[in-house]
């Protein structure tokens, strides 16, 4: 039954209605007082109590223009709050969201691409996903300078112009690299390099390919035919002979260097600095990227070698062939200490395996088998750190690989020389997890968007039930406090919880690899999505059902509402879904789901139209519960978008630059990934110690 006093309160707070939500609340306010004024007013029944408490309350007129006057600045202030939630709040939240998820997935995309390019697929293809603004990678800034100067770079002009600096050696070592042999000026070519380094056999070993290569062909650079007996070929004498002086005259110099490593020390300083993962594997990429004509040329010059030995021996030339055979040793100390990289190091070992095979084959046809013994012990030596590493690794440290290492640890670099430590494998571990995060961040972030937009749909529906009903206010202004609470126990709490118990010591399971801890660390992922998400809704609901109680909106008991909640949930969220999930599975299956979708959305649409109408005595609170969560929502996805992304960048940014192992960094000089450069430095002690001790 209305109270006496319904009319009155509607009249003195129609100047409020623009603000349906501050209007029910003074109109409650005002329904009380004249309530408690009746009980102590005069009169004998309770029509006189309430004709004094009326008369008393002022003429209605005059009460309407006070309230209008007392709240115009609360009325103006809430109204520019309402338009804040509605037209900028939320579109705010999704751009934000989209904004993100459509970062990581064009930064996914340069991982994607720049781990191609360690398997030297490097391409200027155009991204499917361009990088905005704000994004730009190393990697992505390669690309435009490639694209915008796809002309190869004259190698000679560019030392030309630099020949007065201290790296002009450098330049012009790179353009001798890869100078074709058949230019007629080769050979002053390489004069001019043997001038600017005295000291280098480069030019000695280049020059001794370039004579040999027209000299005569090795029985090993052929291919045999069934039947066949393959020999060595000579053509040219004399062509020969200056090979093999230019291959003497190099073994007797200091030391060699192609300067290769030298040149991609010269060319990252040109490169944006690496910030983030792509970035790093970026230079790990053009870094891997090796000149194996160059590498081919010197086992050819190894083939030659052995050739020239037989050549020689078979025309009487014993003592020259015996000066070629003892050359080995000097020769393999050269490569071996020239060699910067894995694959250097490898061609080293294959090219001295080459000439010193030769060589104790040679010892062997002249009677001298002490010298073909030493040669082979000096040899055996040689390769033995090679060998260790052809051996499969031990089960235990298998497991420990497995359980501490990262994920990118035996893709990077397969022939460990001693197994790290765990604390040295701990950044690049913990950079995969706060991966994993990210994603599950930009998850929650998807979620927590089509979420938004199905409370803003479902809203709808009821708003379409209610609109015959008393009006009432579908977007809620919760007071500060309602919504720290909410944003607090939905958000704040969960998400603070998780990032503190996942970096404890053992329960945080950090300390593991994430293929061996890959399906916990999931499960707490998604386990910190359920729980936002009931939690957002649990704590919104409650603050919605009593503000909707304070406004005097009906709202079903415990009982009914769970019961509601359960078969319009049924219909709405999971029936939306369901839409949802037919829409992605059209993207990737035949073109005849589309009409599977449309008729969903249609009958989705039908069924809780059909709920709707059926509850339109609730279709007040339950329109105002899902517009209201749609702003909780929003502030969720800037909150996390403004603290979660920000964190899990700069930790990336911290476990990049702490990393030992995998990352190299160029502001220190550093071009190898640290393992590899480790790994070299240690096999070339021991290959060129077995080299002088023998």
């Amino acid at each position: 039954m209305d109270s006496p006093f319904t009319h009155l309160a509607d009249q003195v707070t129609d100047g409020l209605t623009a603000d349906p939500e501050l209007r029910l609340d003074v109109r409650a306010e005002i329904l009380a007082h004249l309530e408690d004024a009746a009980e102590h007013a005069d009169g004998t029944t309770p029509e006189e109590r309430a004709a004094a408490a009326i008369h008393a309350f002022g003429a209605p007129v005059e009460v309407a223009a006070q309230l209008l006057d007392a709240n115009a600045r609360r009325m103006a202030w809430r109204a520019r709050l309402r338009l804040l939630t509605s037209a900028a709040l939320i579109p705010l939240a999704v751009v934000v969201a989209v904004a993100l998820v459509y970062g990581r997935f064009a930064r996914a995309q340069n991982v994607n691409m720049a781990l191609t390019g360690l398997g030297g697929a490097q391409s200027a293809a155009p991204l499917h996903f361009p990088e905005l603004p704000w994004m730009t990678s190393s990697y992505a800034e390669y690309l435009r300078r490639q694209q915008a100067n796809p002309e190869p770079v004259d190698t000679r002009a560019y030392w030309e112009k630099h020949r007065g600096e201290p790296e002009s050696a450098i330049y012009f070592a790179v353009y001798a690299c890869q100078l074709p042999r058949d230019r007629e000026d080769y050979v002053n070519e390489m004069r001019v390099g043997e001038s600017l380094e005295p000291e280098n056999a480069l030019y000695n070993y280049l020059l001794a390919g370039y004579y040999l290569q027209k000299a005569m062909l090795a029985q090993s650079e052929q291919v045999k035919k069934k039947g066949e007996a393959l020999r060595d070929v000579l053509y040219d004498a004399r062509l020969m002979e200056l090979g093999i002086a230019e291959y003497l005259k190099g073994t007797r110099k200091p030391y060699y260097s192609d300067h290769s490593l030298d040149a991609q020390r010269q060319r990252v300083l040109l490169l944006p600095k690496p910030v983030l993962t792509e970035d790093y594997l970026f230079y790990t990429t053009i870094n891997s990227t090796i000149d194996f004509p160059q590498l081919a040329a010197q086992r050819t010059l190894a083939r030659k070698i052995g050739g020239c030995m037989r050549l020689l021996a078979a025309g009487g030339h014993a003592d020259e062939a015996r000066v070629l055979a003892h050359a080995w040793k000097r020769y393999a100390s050269h490569l071996t200490t020239g060699a910067e990289t894995l694959i250097h190091l490898l061609v080293a070992i294959a090219c001295a395996n080459i000439v010193a095979n030769e060589s104790a084959l040679l010892y062997d046809a002249f009677g001298q088998e002490g010298l073909a013994a030493d040669t082979r012990r000096a040899l055996a030596a040689f390769n033995a750190p090679k060998e260790k590493r052809k051996k499969d690794m031990p089960p235990a440290d298998r497991a420990y690989i497995r359980r501490y290492g990262s994920l990118l640890l035996p893709v990077s670099l397969p022939a460990y020389d001693v197994l790290p430590s765990v604390a040295e494998m701990a950044p690049a571990r913990h950079l995969e997890h706060i991966w994993l995060e990210t994603v599950g961040v930009n998850w929650l972030l998807i979620t927590l968007t089509g979420m938004l937009l199905l409370t803003l749909t479902l809203a709808a529906f009821w708003y379409a039930a209610a609109r015959r009903a008393k009006s009432v206010p579908f977007l809620l202004l919760p007071s500060w406090r309602a919504l720290a609470r909410v944003i607090g126990w939905g958000v704040v709490l969960p998400a603070g919880s998780y990032v503190c118990l996942t970096r404890l010591p053992l329960i945080g399971v950090r300390e593991y690899n994430l293929l061996f801890i890959g399906p916990l660390a999931i499960l707490e992922l998604f386990a910190l999505l359920w729980v936002i998400l009931y939690q957002c809704h649990r704590w919104a609901a409650r603050m919605v059902h009593d503000r909707c109680r304070e406004l005097a909106v009906a709202v079903p008991d415990g009982k009914e509402e769970r019961r509601i909640a359960v078969q319009a949930g049924a219909v709405g969220y999971v029936g939306f879904a369901a839409v949802i999930g037919l829409a992605i599975a059209t993207i990737f299956a035949q073109a005849w789901l589309w009409a599977c979708l449309s008729l969903a959305l249609v009958l989705t649409g039908i069924l809780y139209r059909r709920k709707t109408l059926a509850l339109r005595h609730y279709a007040l609170y339950y329109g105002t519960l899902h517009r209201s969560l749609a702003p909780i929502y929003a502030v969720a996805i800037i909150l996390l978008a403004g603290t979660a992304q920000p964190y899990l960048l700069q930790s990336e940014r911290q476990a990049l630059r702490a990393d030992t192992l995998l990352t190299p960094h160029p502001d220190r000089g550093e071009v190898l990934a640290p393992i590899e450069a480790r790994t070299v430095a240690h096999w070339k002690q021991e290959m060129l110690a077995a080299l002088e001790d023998r």
